[in-house]
């Protein structure tokens, strides 16, 4: 199992396509805000994202799950128990 962040941005304005600077670096607008999860979906690895807390703007942030393939109840296990580990976004 592996785990990282979804994304490394916090969520941005809906039909946007990305953002092209994090931290004061310039990044790709379709893919640099995301060097979490691309590389994960060209492989086929089965992988998940929960929420896992807020940003200071109130925003959600996202904690992706990686599993072996064929291994999806592992993620779905995973998941659960942080789930229930986790306390409830806005409380």
């Amino acid at each position: 199992m592996l785990i990282t962040p979804t994304v490394a941005v916090p969520a941005f304005a809906a039909g946007t396509l990305g953002v092209d600077t994090i931290d004061g670096r310039a990044v790709d607008p379709h893919l640099g805000w995301s060097p979490f999860t691309w590389p994960i979906n060209l492989t086929g690895l089965p992988a998940a994202t929960i929420p896992c807390g807020l940003s200071r703007d109130g925003l959600p942030i996202g904690l992706q799950i990686i599993a072996p393939w064929l291994e999806e109840q592992r993620i779905l296990t995973v998941a659960a128990a942080l789930e229930a580990a986790l306390p409830p976004l806005g409380g």
